[in-house]
């Protein structure tokens, strides 16, 4: 264990822990301090531009959220008297809503057109000595963002949302063991829960302490640390994405940029991705998100095996629907990609996406489980 890690890993992250949101000069201010420490490791840096128009993603949740609300709404008030019209009707809200809370992968289409955010992805680079036999991406975003519904409303919605949904099913299909006043108050339940969500909008008054300047404190430290460790064949890239709170374009831009040069190596691609390492508590490992899919077995497998050598416990979670993290578009493409965090749902969790993520709610030896979980994972991927 390195002495002072934790201390020097939340000092780094103090520094960039001031509102950032992509597009904003924060944003490019956060961009220098990243690029810099990259280029102090004496590695090679690289910025790639880029913008994107998030409004036309919004408008389209926004209004299938709104006419998936008024479905479950109108299957609620016809469970008693019609089951099978309010059956169709529940149908049509949970499909619409699922595609766009669970990140389908083509939903992603919804980003894909300039606009008039500008930002950019910062990326260092080790590159491998001769034939290269793997690629190892490490990645933590340098934005923030602040939210009219903050993580606890947000959360809130969404369980409300799909539980309040299954116990209308339940009593669609089970009419005679459940109070219609029950199935009627998880039906509409469910429908106040997507109306309310449908009112998300992105503000720039988060400083982003745990999210998500805390990883990224760790990025820079182990672009310092990695580079002399890893084998010569291994491609080592740290990559750095904006935008990752604004539905992950960073990532999806430079995948779609970078991924077929990268893979044109002939190597293996695995990805380590760290988001809101540093809330005090237990570390965790994202194994799941949206309706059970996975993030990569192969990645999970390590992190558990860098957590027993090294004895730090680590908790393995399910990244429920409408929370993003830049690993959802590599698993997308194919390429493993496990999320390190920490922390439980406490006071530093529960000020994330607000103005009260501030450095002072980052825990040092929650920082410092984080980072050798991450470093420790690894070095075993690149064996």
């Amino acid at each position: 264990m390195k002495s002072g890690l934790g201390q020097r890993l939340k000092a780094q992250a103090a520094e960039i822990a001031f509102p950032r949101a992509a597009g904003s000069e924060g944003n490019e201010r956060a961009r220098r301090i990243v690029r810099d420490r990259f280029a102090a490791a004496g590695l090679q840096v690289e910025e790639q531009s880029f913008s994107y128009d998030l409004e036309r993603a919004f408008r389209a949740i926004r209004w299938t959220l709104r006419a998936a609300a008024l479905a479950v709404a109108a299957a609620t008030a016809l469970a008693a008297s019609r089951p099978g019209v309010a059956g169709v009707a529940l149908a049509m809200g949970v499909i619409g809503g699922a595609v766009l809370l669970a990140w389908a992968p083509g939903v992603e289409r919804l980003y894909a057109a300039a606009g008039p955010t500008q930002t950019a992805n910062v990326i260092a680079r080790r590159p491998a000595a001769g034939r290269r036999r793997k690629t190892l991406i490490v990645l933590a975003h340098y934005d923030s963002k602040s939210q009219n519904l903050t993580f606890p409303w947000r959360m809130g919605s969404t369980v409300l949302a799909i539980f309040g949904a299954v116990g209308l099913l339940f009593f669609l299909i089970f009419p005679q063991g459940i109070p219609v006043v029950l199935g009627q108050a998880a039906g509409a339940s469910a429908a106040l829960a997507l109306a309310l969500l449908s009112t998300l909008r992105n503000e720039n008054r988060s400083p982003g302490g745990v999210d998500n300047g805390g990883s990224v404190a760790l990025l820079a430290e182990l672009a310092r640390e990695l580079p002399g460790e890893l084998p010569t064949d291994v491609e080592l890239i740290l990559l750095s994405p904006s935008a990752e709170e604004d539905h992950m374009v960073g990532a999806m831009r430079w995948l779609a940029r970078n991924l077929e040069t990268e893979r044109a190596a002939g190597a293996e691609i695995v990805a380590l991705n760290i988001d809101g390492a540093g809330s005090p508590g237990r570390a965790v490992a994202m194994q799941w998100f949206g309706f059970g899919k996975r993030f990569g077995p192969a990645t999970i497998r390590a992190a558990q095996q860098a957590s027993a050598v090294l004895a730090i416990p680590m908790r393995r979670i399910w990244l429920p629907p409408a929370i993003g993290v830049d690993a959802i578009p590599f698993v997308h493409r194919g390429i493993e990609c496990v999320t390190f965090s920490s922390g439980s749902l406490g006071r530093a969790t529960m000020a994330v996406h607000s103005a009260n993520d501030v450095a002072d709610n980052l825990c040092e030896q929650s920082l410092e489980n984080v980072y050798r979980l991450v470093h420790e994972t690894a070095r075993r991927l690149a064996e």
